[in-house]
């Protein structure tokens, strides 16, 4: 891999399929192509991922072993541009590459918007209560001992009120900084893996994992079977992509029953990864000799039910957090006011 150069984005991977496949269609090259791709560049480090595949294509690399010695893009990507270069499908196999890595990018959009919405809301709520702490509360505490010099009183009360803001802010702070501590995992590749399996035990996003394993594994399974690669050759490298616990099961369970001769709708309905009634689409496509069009529109599917599954969750999480928000400043404000009611009343 190129030093100094992170790991090519879903977005970033997109884009340069995209511009890959429109130089092809235009009868570019692809070693002119990179080196009017690397000139427009304004990043210096993706300048030099497109630098050195130019030249290890003028040394007469292929496009795959020099997209492959970079480092720098997903072995997946690189993986089908060798299919696209065997069957002579490049372009259509580029063109088919954007579209699933701008899936994928949006797919990772919509899991950081969960994760980046509660962190603004609860980064709000730390300052509120940072500032109620520091500012508000001592004045509070300033105008009941005052009063209290004279009165009889609830010292205890004021004293546990204040403690008990402290303490919700602290933890408000602690869950802020776990938060940022996430985000800035999830934007490693590496870490955002290791993180996906932890979400993966977790019981309210168990659904939305297993869905983004299914589709990651039918949209493969359409590019490759569209780019002309046999069915059992398909299933067997598709099987590998899915990183969801329970997929990746299911799409080992598929690879063995294709290796048994299984009509794919068949296998693909026996191990769990299609429902029924997709299975008796992916029939249909069988027989008209257009299974790839068919995985492709039910890995659209797919992927409008993830998407949909994740605006609610991140819906759901932000009016749990505004309520809450509501609920705790209005407690502590609730529970510093009862000592200097009660102090007042009592003069």
């Amino acid at each position: 891999m190129v030093k100094g150069r992170k790991y090519f984005s879903a977005d970033e991977t997109a884009t340069f399929c995209s511009q890959t496949a429109m130089m092809l269609n235009g009868g570019i090259s692809l070693y002119e192509g990179m080196n009017m791709l690397a000139e427009e560049m304004e990043d210096s480090a993706a300048k030099r991922v497109l630098g050195e595949i130019d030249e290890r294509l003028k040394e007469g690399s292929t496009f795959s072993d020099a997209l492959k010695e970079t480092g720098a893009f997903p072995v997946y990507m690189v993986q089908m541009s060798e299919v696209g270069e065997r069957t002579g499908k490049l372009e259509d196999v580029m063109k088919a590459m954007a579209n699933y890595y701008e899936r994928e990018h949006a797919v990772n959009s919509g899991i950081k918007s969960v994760i980046f919405y509660p962190f603004m809301l609860l980064t709000m709520l730390a300052v509120i209560l940072t500032f109620l702490v520091i500012r508000i509360l001592p004045m509070f505490e300033a105008v009941f001992n005052e009063l209290d010099n004279r009165t009889s009183g609830t010292k205890a009360m004021m004293t546990t009120s204040v403690t008990v803001s402290r303490i919700a802010a602290a933890v408000v702070l602690v869950i802020v900084l776990i938060l940022a501590v996430v985000l800035l995992i999830y934007r490693n590749k590496k870490g955002a893996k290791e993180l996906g399996k932890i979400v993966n035990h977790l019981p309210f996003a168990g659904k939305i994992s297993e869905r983004l394993g299914k589709d990651r594994f039918l949209a493969a399974l359409s590019v490759m079977i569209g780019s002309g690669i046999e069915t059992g050759e398909a299933v067997e490298r598709a099987s590998e992509l899915p990183e969801d616990a329970g997929t990746l099961i299911m799409a080992k369970e598929a690879k063995r029953l294709v290796a048994e001769d299984a009509p794919l709708d068949n296998v693909l309905c026996d191990s769990g990864i299609l429902s029924g009634m997709e299975g008796r689409m992916l029939s249909i496509g069988i027989k008209s000799g257009a299974v790839d069009k068919v995985l492709e529109k039910i890995s659209d599917r797919h992927d409008e039910e993830l998407t949909e599954k994740l605006s609610s969750l991140s819906a759901g999480i932000e009016v749990a957090l505004v309520l809450f928000l509501t609920v705790l400043v209005g407690a502590i404000l609730i529970s510093v006011m009862m000592p200097l009611i009660s102090v007042i009343a009592s003069i």
